[in-house]
């Protein structure tokens, strides 16, 4: 967690259908709950302490922002890939956008007005199933499947 006094994660539970976002402490004491609403929780990133954004099931899968201090969770996208990443230095956010099936797009979300947009440089690839940033570039990674 952005305070480095907790670890985060998305646990499934013993249904094999719920699963929750818990915190741990580092020094072993009991996991807590973080959200106990939220039962559908994918894969998440960390924006600060009360801002996290997060993949949701089920599809279309969805990109949501919650704001812990206010309890609020807005939808940003639909039919995104689970790939995403909050680039600190820049102040945004990339996801993949599969609203087209047949032609997925990297898409930015600045943090400043949370509006969507395509990068500078536009990239369409069929079938992108990971996202890698580096530290200036995006490096697009295919997954095979044995």
């Amino acid at each position: 967690m952005p305070d480095m006094n907790r670890l985060s994660c998305v646990r499934v539970e013993e249904d094999k259908v719920t699963q929750h976002f818990y915190s741990y402490s580092l020094n072993g004491k009991a996991p807590g709950l973080l959200h106990p609403g939220l039962t559908s929780i994918g894969y998440y990133e960390w924006i600060s302490m009360n801002e996290w954004v997060s993949f949701e099931l089920p599809e279309p899968f969805y990109l949501v922002r919650h704001l812990n201090s206010q309890r609020r969770a807005d939808t940003l996208a639909n039919r995104v890939g689970r790939t995403f990443w909050y680039l600190r230095s820049k102040g945004v956010l990339s996801f993949v956008d599969k609203s087209d099936s047949n032609h997925w797009k990297i898409r930015v979300i600045d943090k400043r007005g949370f509006k969507i947009q395509l990068p500078q440089s536009q990239i369409i690839i069929p079938c992108l199933q990971k996202l890698c940033l580096a530290k200036k570039t995006i490096v697009l990674c295919r997954m095979a499947v044995f």
